[in-house]
């Protein structure tokens, strides 16, 4: 099973983007603290609606709680 749970603060603002295709997309970062001194960054897309609600309701330094499934990315 793949099933990530964060919860963490943006560090930028979010910006919406359409694809060619129409769909709308949104990636940003997200803080999250491991402990007192620690933290671990995340990078996440959205896609559609959720796109839409995040670029519209969130901001640098909203605590935002994300549920999905994590990729790796071969460079």
């Amino acid at each position: 099973m793949n099933s990530v749970n964060l919860i963490g603060r943006l560090t930028a603002d979010p910006e919406l983007k359409t694809t060619t295709s129409g769909k709308s997309v949104t990636s940003f970062s997200i803080a999250v603290n491991k402990d007192r001194d620690n933290v671990d960054y995340f990078d996440i897309v959205a896609w559609n609606k959720t796109a839409e609600l995040i670029t519209k309701y969130f901001r640098k330094g909203s605590q935002i709680g994300i549920e999905g499934r994590l990729n790796t990315r071969k460079w």
